[in-house]
C-alpha cells in the first residue's frame, strides 16, 4: 500500500462520515420534530385528562346527592299514605260529636220555642182577663 492509497482510504472514511453526518443530522431533525410533535399532543393529552378528572369528581358528587336524594324518595315510599279511608276514620269521632251537638241544639230550640208559645199563652190570658 502506497501513500496515495492510504490517502484514499482516508479520504474515503472522511466522506462517508460526512455522509454519515449528514443523514444522522437529518434523522436527529425528524426524531426531535417526532419529540416535539409528542410533547405537544402529551400536553394537550395532560389537559384532557385533567378535564375528565374534573368531571369524574362532579359526577361522583351528583352520584353522592342523587343517591341520597332517591334514598329520601325509597323512604318516604315505604311510610303508608293519608288514604280517603284514613281521613273517614279520622274525622268519624268529630262527626259524631257534630252530630251529638246538633240534636242537642235542636232539642233546646223546641224548648225554647215551647217556652215561647206558652209565654204568648200567658200574655194572651192576661190581656182578656
Amino acid at each position: 500500500m502506497t501513500e496515495t492509497d492510504v490517502n484514499k482510504i482516508v479520504e474515503a472514511i472522511k466522506e462517508s462520515r460526512h455522509k454519515e453526518t449528514e443523514k444522522t443530522k437529518i434523522i436527529d431533525w425528524l426524531f426531535k420534530a417526532l419529540i416535539g410533535v409528542l410533547v405537544y399532543l402529551g400536553m394537550g393529552m395532560q389537559k384532557d385528562i385533567s378535564i375528565l378528572k374534573t368531571d369524574v369528581q362532579k359526577l361522583t358528587t351528583e352520584k353522592v346527592f342523587n343517591d341520597k336524594d332517591m334514598q329520601a324518595l325509597k323512604d318516604f315510599t315505604e311510610k303508608p299514605r293519608f288514604t280517603r279511608d284514613d281521613f273517614d276514620s279520622a274525622i268519624l269521632p268529630l262527626l259524631n260529636q257534630i252530630n251529638l251537638n246538633t240534636t242537642e241544639l235542636n232539642l233546646r230550640k223546641a224548648t225554647l220555642n215551647d217556652f215561647e208559645s206558652r209565654i204568648v199563652k200567658l200574655e194572651y190570658q192576661s190581656e182578656h182577663k
